[in-house]
């Protein structure tokens, strides 16, 4: 025995008016729904809406951007615990990147280079400044025998070349060594003294009169110790005989 199934047959117009109306019903739920889930109580503080920065930097043809705050808050619970202090990120800052790719950053410091004008030289003079006079000093015992020595305030020595006449000494350049030997003269009457023809045929030194004075003053110091040693080794010696 075969069974009977029922087929119900709806017109397409007819469909469509019944979906119609059965969204046009289900709508108001749907907004009501909605309206109770967003509903914010009078009563209850909210906290200030945060603020957003935006840093925007330029490097090489790239465009980075930040933001600090969180933009969108839209269905979250206020927070009684919310901080709303400001925070600024600068981790992200490309502080390696070159200056000059950086327009956020000044441009490179121009410097100055400044170019001085040398000051001119000096003009010549024709004036020729001729040599002072020549001064001349007798030292005594300036020599090693502890005989009379010569010094000129051009730095030049002379020892006696001969023994003195009443009327005159000779005093000759004590450059005397085995390869050199300066025949340079000067010649003294009373207290006038008088350079000979003959040239130095070698430089002048500047602290000659020092030298000179020192070397006596050292020749006497080391004389007068040597006695005192020499006499207190003839006391000990005598003390000791008798």
């Amino acid at each position: 025995m075969r069974g009977k199934k029922e087929l119900i047959f709806t017109c397409c117009a007819c469909k469509e008016n019944e979906m119609e109306d059965s969204g046009a019903a289900q709508q108001p739920e749907q907004m009501e729904g909605v309206a109770h889930s967003t509903m914010i109580d009078a009563s209850e503080e909210l906290p200030p809406l945060p603020s957003i920065t935006f840093n925007l930097e330029f490097s090489l043809g790239t465009l980075t951007s930040t933001d600090t705050t969180a933009a969108d808050t839209t269905g979250v619970e206020p927070d009684d615990n919310y901080d709303n202090t400001e925070n600024t990120n600068t981790e992200n800052e490309p502080d390696n990147a070159p200056a000059y790719f950086d327009l956020s950053r000044d441009g490179p410091t121009l410097v100055q280079v400044i170019v001085e004008d040398p000051l001119p030289d000096a003009p010549l003079t024709d004036t020729i400044i001729e040599d002072g006079e020549i001064r001349y000093e007798v030292v005594e015992e300036g020599t090693e025998r502890r005989k009379k020595k010569l010094v000129s305030s051009d730095g030049y020595t002379y020892v006696q070349k001969q023994k003195p006449t009443a009327r005159s000494v000779q005093w000759r350049c004590s450059v005397r060594r085995q390869n050199l030997r300066c025949y340079a003269c000067v010649n003294q009457q009373g207290d006038i003294f008088t350079a000979g023809t003959v040239k130095h045929c070698h430089p002048a030194d500047g602290l000659a009169s020092k030298r000179v004075t020192l070397n006596r003053d050292v020749s006497f110091i080391v004389s007068q110790m040597l006695s005192f040693v020499q006499t207190g080794i003839n006391t000990y010696i005598l003390h000791e005989i008798i």
